[in-house]
């Protein structure tokens, strides 16, 4: 089994450093997006992706997850067997701490805990045709350039490789550290068209929409204007109405959730 360094090394398309077992790609446009992490949001975020698996568990209150979502590791089982899994090159895209599975490359612009690469997602640093597959999750709607980052997924995908990704439809800003875009189903669909569809539709359903209005719709009166007061209140309802996302259980199944859905995701392969 090649190590993350030694699958690194053979899709590397670019100069790099290895600083602390982790891959950094022009470090000088790292150093820049660092600078973007400074809002009063982002520096909470930052300072609880420290524990991940306890940011995991804080996520689960949000409305990015509701009913019986369609997930990556779900996609990873679809694509390939696990015996062939360490031999395939696949990178999380904007993975944060997240790890999906030991053999998955994290890559985020941020050097995050559990991250392998740094570097941004608009000039991917690798080789067309090199990856089997990429996961991109809550990602596209932060990227202000996010047609080059589309392009750089195809382009960097193998032919009968897999993607999966999740984005946004009915949810609230979130600046992580801005927001910029929304997608349907169909437009989702559009962006990916060379891939086959596989799974196209709701991740996260109405309920978890109505949850993300509500709990941003309490908060606003209540802040009175004030930063803090708005990200306080916010993070409070998104507890107290959690419960709503239960709803999802069932809304999820029938055929048009996906028109009201917080989030939606796509799994296709390239044809």
């Amino acid at each position: 089994m090649k190590t993350a360094i030694e699958k690194i090394k053979t899709i590397a398309n670019a100069p790099y450093t290895i600083v602390n077992s982790r891959v950094y790609f022009d470090s000088q446009n790292e150093q820049k997006h660092k600078k973007s992490f400074g809002t009063d949001i982002n520096r909470l975020k930052t300072f609880l992706k420290r524990w991940p698996v306890f940011y995991e568990f804080l996520r689960l209150f949000s409305p990015g997850i509701s009913g019986f979502p369609f997930t990556a590791r779900q996609a990873l089982r679809a694509a390939f067997a696990p015996i062939e899994l360490e031999h395939k090159i696949i990178i999380n895209l904007g993975s944060g701490p997240k790890i999906i599975h030991p053999s998955i490359l994290n890559v985020d612009i941020y050097p995050f805990a559990n991250v392998n690469i740094i570097t941004a997602a608009e000039r991917l640093p690798f080789k067309d045709s090199s990856l089997d597959m990429v996961i991109c999750e809550s990602l596209l709607e932060h990227v202000e350039k996010r047609n080059s980052v589309i392009n750089e997924i195809i382009r960097t995908i193998k032919p009968r490789g897999y993607l999966y990704v999740v984005v946004p439809f009915i949810y609230p800003y979130h600046d992580s550290p801005t927001d910029y875009f929304r997608w349907t189903k169909n437009g989702l669909e559009k962006d990916f068209g060379c891939f086959t569809i596989i799974k196209s539709g709701v991740y996260a359903g109405p309920a978890a929409a109505l949850q993300g209005i509500l709990m941003h719709l309490l908060a606003i009166p209540l802040s009175g204007g004030h930063n803090k007061l708005y990200i306080f209140w916010t993070n409070v309802f998104r507890f107290l109405l959690a419960p709503i996302k239960i709803l999802d259980f069932g809304l999820n199944l029938l055929p048009r959730a996906h028109e009201a859905a917080a989030v939606i995701c796509f799994f296709g392969q390239k044809q």
